[in-house]
């Protein structure tokens, strides 16, 4: 038997054959195939109708399945138009439905705050009402109160004052103004009781209605009171002159100072003291309109005052002051001199808010000591020097000196209850008893 032979080995493998193969094809198409391809349409977009005709002549197959295409891109064109006009329409639908939501909120809100304001301003009118309520009911208690402490006042000023006057015209004022002063001739040599008068000194009022002398021993009252006399307005207005020549020191006027003189009485009508009616406005020749009364007394406790320094006779250079007056002539000046049984000033009763009105004349030495000016203007005598009180002793620190102090002191007051105590007499001038308190004992002189 013949034995076959194997074949023989070819020079080339199977797989290079095949790849060989893949490489020619690919190499054909990348450098035949693809240039014809581009090379094509770019004819076609340089000639249309060259591209249309050859479009025309494809067959009748390939120009129903483009119909068929283009037919179902249209739907599908038309279809996601639809898709999309029904997303629009969903979106406004809904975006219409939230505008209506919030414009219904927004009404909703709008209605609540326009009830919220009218609650506010409704209750903010009630608190109103209520505060103007209660003010009214306030004011109305205040002015009834008021008016009941008006009524109470006319009440107690007419029950006060009886015979009360209106006050002057300014005219009347004006015409008593412009008037000359009213004088008084005063007693040079023997006062009216009798008694004598320094030479150089005058009697500076009528001593018709003497209410105090001078009490210098027991040291209650250093100076003279003279009360008002005369009929016309209860004696207010008279004369008063200057008992002595001098010079004026000091004036302080009720109503001008009113923290240290009083604060003048301007009211109308009438006041009371001790049982007499005095008016509180009177006119005056030269003075005018004249307010005799103050409202209360001062610090000074003086009233309307004028201090004259005497210049001659045995009292040179002591001071003489005049208190509780109407007013002060009003053309002296501090620094004016003045003499003897001049007008100075007017009776008053300034600073007296219950005894009667009067004068207090006092006298004072240059070294500010009280001595009495009776003698030397023809009134009686009566009283000494005011003598000082001892002073007390001094405060130790030590407790024996404490001690034989307190001995001292019950030593003392045992021997004082011992010996037998002297009463002095009390000298002073007694005048006589009215006979009812509405009519005091005055002498009426003429003006």
């Amino acid at each position: 038997m013949s034995q076959e032979k194997p074949n023989a080995r070819s020079p080339f493998p199977r797989r290079s054959l095949t790849f060989l193969s893949l490489f020619s094809v690919l190499t054909f198409f990348f450098f035949v195939t693809l240039p014809q391809v581009a090379l094509a349409e770019t004819v076609s977009q340089d000639n249309p109708s060259n591209t249309e005709s050859q479009s025309s002549e494809k067959s009748p197959q390939k120009a129903k399945a483009s119909q068929t295409s283009k037919s179902t891109a249209e739907k599908s064109s038309n279809s996601k138009a639809n898709k999309a006009t029904t997303k629009k329409s969903s979106n406004s639908k809904a975006n219409n439905s939230k505008a209506n939501k919030a414009t219904t909120k927004k009404s909703s809100n709008s209605k609540a705050n326009k009830a919220t304001t009218k609650k506010s301003s409704n209750s903010k009118a009630n608190k109103a009402t209520t505060k103007k309520s209660s003010n009214s009911k306030a004011n109305n208690s205040k002015a009834n109160k008021a008016t009941t402490k008006k009524s109470i006042k006319a009440k107690s000023t007419k029950a006060k004052s009886t015979n009360s006057k209106a006050s002057f015209s300014k005219a009347e004022i004006e015409r008593v103004k412009n008037l000359p002063y009213e004088t008084w001739e005063s007693p040079h040599t023997t006062s009216e009781l009798g008694l004598p008068i320094e030479p150089g000194y005058v009697q500076p009022y009528p001593y018709g209605n003497l209410m105090r002398l001078y009490n210098g021993n027991r040291c209650r009252h250093r100076g003279l009171d003279i009360g008002t006399v005369g009929s016309e307005n209860g004696g207010m207005g008279t004369v008063i002159n200057s008992a002595t020549p001098g010079v004026i020191t000091f004036i302080g006027r009720t109503g001008q100072d009113t923290f240290n003189f009083g604060k003048a009485d301007t009211r109308a009508g009438t006041t009371r003291r001790t049982g007499k009616t005095y008016p509180r406005q009177i006119l005056v020749p030269g003075y005018g309109l004249v307010y005799p009364f103050s409202r209360n007394y001062g610090k000074w406790r003086s009233g309307t005052i004028i201090a004259i320094r005497i210049t001659q006779g045995p009292l040179k250079d002591h001071i003489v002051r005049y208190m509780h007056l109407a007013a002060v002539r009003p053309d002296l000046h501090v620094g004016d001199s003045v003499q003897a049984g001049e007008h100075i000033a007017l009776m008053g009763g300034t600073a007296i808010l219950e005894s009667w009105p009067h004068v207090h004349i006092d006298l004072e030495t240059p070294d500010r000591k009280r001595t009495d000016l009776a003698p030397y203007i023809g009134l009686p005598h009566t009283g000494a020097e005011c003598k000082k009180l001892p002073n007390p002793p001094k405060k130790s620190a030590s407790k024996s000196s404490r001690s034989s102090q307190k001995s001292a002191s019950k030593s003392s007051r045992s021997s004082k209850k011992s010996a037998k105590s002297t009463v002095r007499p009390r000298k002073s001038y007694t005048k006589p008893a009215p006979e009812s308190p509405d009519k005091p004992a005055m002498r009426t002189l003429e003006r």
